[in-house]
């Protein structure tokens, strides 16, 4: 047994050992960097030399995939670091690194006009944290979306100290917006139909009403009316939903694909999305002491084999949808849209309604990106009035690839369903006012309440059901799923419009996530869709919905949650995952 004065020799050795390691950490990470920043500056001479690069390739055995355009880094990792050419892992990490490094060049290219162009990029690799930090910027730069505060004020200062001619830009672009809105609710068959005696009207024959509701028999008594221009203008804005049947076909697809994903305005407008909103621990941060958090977001993914996904990332089961789009669009690999760009089409053309003011190049498909773009396709969006241009870009999904890419996808739909309920768009328009806008209107004010996090499909031989947890003045108790807001109040009954199957001897209750169901049955009460049939089945495990709409033919699937409000992931897979 070592004594004390051995033990202490024994320390000094192990920490002399540690200084030696530490020094050949901090000395090999340097030259990593160098040799990056090195390489980097070499390919932008080799490339320059017709056909060099790839006999290189050749010569070496590197085979790649030719994304048509200059920035697939792989080829360029696997030959200037032949000692990791084998394994993909560190390869794609390297090549990730490159790809920062390049559009760092790119956007500050006199940062670099010097003889110490490389200890100048070596700096910039070290600043942001080596390797990893390189791929943060990569996925920032393709997955990324703006901070909503920074969107908010930036929205701000631009309506802000405009001039005449912006101002009457800025009207002619609200009459756009207003006569598209308009166009749709005068088109509209509605839901129902009351006397209203001899009202006064304007030219549209839009009239605003004011009516109070009887609680127990849910008839409405209208109490007062105005054709005030203004007032109507102002409840066209608020209800109404935009057209798309002029939209080009390839942004209506884009945006019907998405959709369902968005988050509701009577949300939005209160600013409690974040209640809705899940985060997931993707690390810790040494500096803070806290863990790294991010946000579950939609992503959509445009597939080879012609389908388009959209899921929540971060999630092994989230509201999922696929799509089969009625004119694919040929890709050479699965592309994602980039965040920011899913971000501005959700909160600028659909939130804000600017859709109608743009147009769209090419119209019917999209393009490859420019040659100085690393993105692989691109769609320019132009506006009609000032006449700007925004380019909307798809990447590689490859490029953000890792163990905090992934998103769900369904892998395993072929069990059998417990029940199924065909319905028309009439039924669907009557479960949505009198069950999603009932439960959001009691639930509100309760949203931070556990037990809000869980709602029930509930499906009778004549009805659907929609149980929930919140206060009312009627509760009539707790049920055997330990709902407390269920009842004759909660039912949408199946008239002509609905046909229910049910299996007998299971379970005719499916228990989902909240904004799943809202943000689904938002867009099928409110978008046009094709036909007059949508198909919702559910079992123990998943909740599935099939519909279509101009532009595709949808199935989306909400997964089931268990007691404690987990989702249930059996049907899913994580695709995209590192």
């Amino acid at each position: 047994m070592a004594n004390e004065q051995e033990l202490s020799q024994q320390l000094t050795e192990l920490q002399q050992r540690a200084e030696q390691q530490h020094t050949l950490a901090e000395s090999s990470r340097e030259l990593l960097h160098r040799n990056l920043a090195e390489t980097y500056f070499w390919w932008r001479e080799a490339r320059n030399e017709s056909d060099y690069l790839d006999r290189l390739y050749a010569a070496n055995n590197i085979t790649y995939r030719n994304m048509g355009n200059r920035y697939n880094f792989s080829p360029i990792v696997r030959l200037a670091f032949p000692r990791i050419r084998t394994n993909d892992t560190t390869v794609s990490y390297y090549s990730k690194a490159l790809w920062a490094i390049d559009n760092e060049f790119v956007a500050n290219p006199k940062r670099y006009d010097n003889d110490k162009h490389i200890n100048v990029m070596k700096a910039f690799i070290h600043e942001a944290g080596g390797v990893d930090g390189l791929k943060e910027l990569v996925r920032e730069a393709v997955d990324g979306e703006p901070e909503a505060s920074t969107a908010i004020s930036k929205k701000a200062k631009k309506s802000k100290n405009l001039t005449e001619d912006q101002a009457l830009l800025k009207r002619s672009d609200e009459r756009k917006i207003l006569t598209n809105k308009t166009h749709i609710l005068k088109a509209s068959k509605g839901f129902a139909t009351v006397d209203a005696g001899a009202l006064a009207a304007t030219n549209d024959d839009l009239v605003v009403l004011i009516a109070k509701r009887n609680k127990r028999t849910g008839k409405i008594t209208l109490i007062a009316s105005t054709t005030d221009t203004q007032i109507v203008e102002a409840v066209i804005n608020e209800c109404g939903e935009l057209d798309l049947s002029n939209t080009p076909p390839v942004l209506r697809l884009l945006i019907e694909c998405l959709r369902p994903q968005m988050i509701p305005s009577q949300i939005r407008n209160l600013g409690i999305s974040k209640n809705f909103i899940t985060e997931h621990k993707i690390g810790w941060d040494d500096k803070t002491d806290k863990a790294i958090m991010r946000p579950e977001r939609a992503r959509l993914v445009i597939r080879t084999d012609g389908s388009i996904l959209v899921s929540k990332t971060l999630s092994d089961a989230s509201l999922t949808t696929i799509s089969i789009p009625k004119n694919p669009i040929a890709v050479p690999c699965d592309i994602l849209l980039r965040g920011s760009d899913r971000y501005w089409i959700e909160n600028i053309l659909m939130n804000e309604s600017q859709l109608p003011l743009f147009s769209c190049e090419p119209s019917n498909d999209l393009i490859d990106a420019d040659e100085d773009k690393s993105a692989t396709k691109q769609l320019k969006l132009v506006s009609q009035s000032s006449g700007h241009s925004r380019n909307i870009y798809f990447y590689d999904t490859d490029l953000i690839k890792s163990e905090h890419s992934y998103q769900p996808i369904i892998v395993n739909d072929s069990v059998g369903y417990a029940w199924e309920i065909k319905a028309k768009k009439k039924f669907i328009d009557r479960f949505y006012r009198q069950s999603v806008q009932g439960w959001l209107s009691g639930a509100i004010k309760h949203l931070k309440h556990k037990k809000t996090s869980r709602v029930a499909f509930a499906v009778g031989t004549d009805h659907l059901e929609l149980q929930s947890h919140y206060e009312s003045d009627n509760t009539p108790g707790v049920n055997k799923d330990g709902f407390t807001h269920y009842g004759d109040d909660c039912k949408t009954l199946a008239e002509r419009d609905a046909v229910i199957s049910l299996e007998p001897a299971t379970k005719h209750t499916t228990i989902v996530a909240p904004l799943d169901i809202i943000e689904l049955f938002t867009m099928l009460a409110r978008a046009p869709t094709v036909g007059d049939e949508i198909i919702i089945r559910g079992n123990e495990f998943v909740l599935n919905v099939s519909y279509e709409t101009a532009t595709a033919k949808h199935e989306a699937y909400i997964p089931a949650l268990d007691e404690r409000g987990n989702r249930n992931d059996v049907l899913f897979a994580r695709y995209n995952n590192g």
